[in-house]
Parts: C-alpha cells; structure tokens; sequence
C-alpha cells in the first residue's frame, strides 16, 4: 500500500466481525517520522471525540508498539461508523503527531483505512 507524503508507512491488518482492513499509518513530515518510536493506534466511537495527541476517548479497539517491531492486529470490531485514531510518540515519551480519521467498517467487506499523522 503506497499513501501521499513521506514514504514512511506503517500497516496494521484489522479482522473479525466487519472484515478485514489493513490500517496505514503515514507521516507527513520527515523530522517527525524519523523521531516517532512507539505509535497508539485506535479504533475509537468519534474523532469529533479526541483532543489530538491527548489519550484515546471512547476506544473500541487499542495497541501499542514500537516503530521498529511488527505492529500487532487490532482484533474483531463491529461493522459501524468509527474513528481511527493515532498518535506517534518519540524517545522521551513526548506525543510529536496525532491524527483522526471517520472511518465505516461493512460486515464482511475488506479495505485500506488510512490515519495520516
């Protein structure tokens, strides 16, 4: 999967109930890509929710993981109307990019969710 911006893209894949989805992560900007060492990606209830790079309100759905380990799946989530929601931290646990997406989860269909930070 190729997304606008810096190339740097992380991919989560989504399954369960709602299909399956693969979840890129992309960075627009080059310092902050360089910087990020753990990313938060969630499924949230609403972006209108999120206070951006504040903690996730209203998770469905949540990991963590290092920007240099194999990003974990986000597990079953079911069909409806969401947010995907990231936040990409660096070194000393400092939050450096946020970002929230609407996205539709169908039952039984598969597609690229995409968060850009």
């Amino acid at each position: 999967m190729r997304l606008k911006g810096i190339g740097f893209v992380l991919s989560l894949v989504l399954t369960g109930c709602a299909g399956e989805y693969d979840v890129g992560i992309s960075f627009v900007d080059a310092n902050t890509k360089r910087a990020a060492e753990r990313v938060q990606v969630a499924i949230v209830t609403d972006c209108s929710q999120q206070s951006l790079g504040e903690a996730p309100i209203g998770t469905v759905r949540s990991v963590e993981f290092r920007t240099d380990e194999t990003s974990p799946a986000l597990g079953e989530v079911e069909p409806g109307s969401y947010g995907l929601y990231a936040r990409a931290s660096d070194a000393d646990c400092n939050v450096i990019a946020a970002g929230c997406t609407p996205i539709t989860l169908a039952a039984g269909s598969e597609a690229a969710l995409t968060v850009q930070l």
